[in-house]
């Protein structure tokens, strides 16, 4: 009888290459540095990472194999450093199904206000046939376009403050709120970074067609909402963790209202009314400094107008 530390269920946020697999996963979980996470840090014996059957984990599986730190055991599973056993595991399941225990396990105003249901569908490009995922996120994390990432955005920076003078309070049917100093231009408006967010993907899927049987054939990826939440929350993804440390203090503006119609999934979306899809801003989150120190505020929507609430830290 052995004593073991172990955990069954860990996601995979990103491949190596940098590609979305578990959305709501931290970037730097990507199959490789969760090994060495368990063995040289955490001290756990037995890990079972999940997202295992994505076509951009299998190819990095593949490589880290290829290192010669670990190899595979003849009935299942992974050695790395003699001193982690790793077993690959991969989530399938219904939407309805998925839903009813998802809610009956995490029953909560948290859950109930807060959460959204998202749907990945998957499409063959020889045969046309779709496969589908589901999971259920807290919020949306938004990137920025390569093209407008800062380099010098480590600095102490100010840019992404919003001045009291310089933030427009939504009076008199004003349709923007924007993110200004001294109206400085190159500002990014968030639903661009929604758009980017759903873009769709192809790539090559390397596990055999379920209708077709053919392997490494390019599928084309969608990500919709199959539910969306009472309260929408977006996350900007400032600090690049895949490169270099650095955070991004490009200048955002969002608009009051945001139409997410385009981006659900009307095959499961039961209500069709056009308002249901209508999101008012009603509040912010703002840091200030650098990835080192600084400091949070937010905008609170009060009688039409938003109010700088200060967050001492």
């Amino acid at each position: 009888m052995y004593e073991v530390f172990a955990d069954l269920h860990v996601h995979i946020g990103r491949s190596e290459s940098g590609k979305p697999i578990k959305i709501t996963a931290a970037k730097s979980l990507n199959f490789a540095n969760i090994a060495k996470e368990c063995a040289e840090k955490k001290g756990i014996n037995i890990v079972g990472i999940i997202d295992c059957a994505s076509p951009y984990v299998i190819e990095d599986i593949e490589n880290f194999l290829k290192t010669g730190e670990a190899y595979e055991l003849k009935d299942g599973g992974i050695i790395y450093k003699d001193k982690v056993c790793i077993l690959l595991g991969s989530k399938v399941e219904q939407n309805e199904e998925y839903n009813k225990f998802f809610l009956e396990r995490e029953n909560s105003i948290v859950v109930e206000i807060f959460y959204s249901q998202m749907i990945n569908i998957f499409v063959c490009k020889n045969c046309g046939f779709k496969s589908y995922s589901f999971e259920k996120i807290l919020d949306i994390p938004l990137l920025f376009p390569e093209n407008k990432i800062n380099k010098n955005s480590n600095n102490d920076s100010n840019n992404n403050i919003i001045p009291l003078n310089n933030f427009y309070n939504i009076v008199n049917n004003n349709t923007h709120i924007k993110f200004l100093i001294n109206k400085k231009k190159n500002i990014i408006n968030v639903m661009d970074l929604i758009k980017k967010y759903f873009l769709d993907e192809d790539f090559q899927w390397e596990s055999e067609c379920e209708n077709c049987h053919k392997k490494k054939i390019i599928h084309n990826k969608k990500i919709k909402f199959a539910i969306l939440p009472k309260i929408l929350i977006f996350t900007i993804q400032r600090i690049n963790t895949l490169t270099e440390f650095l955070k991004n203090n490009q200048l955002i503006e969002i608009e009051e209202f945001i139409d997410l119609k385009e981006f659900i999934d009307e095959d499961l979306i039961e209500n069709k009314d056009n308002n249901k899809f209508l999101y008012r801003l009603f509040g912010i989150n703002n840091h200030s400094g650098s990835i080192n120190y600084g400091h949070y505020y937010s905008y609170t929507k009060v009688n039409n107008c938003f109010l700088n609430l200060m967050i001492l830290m």
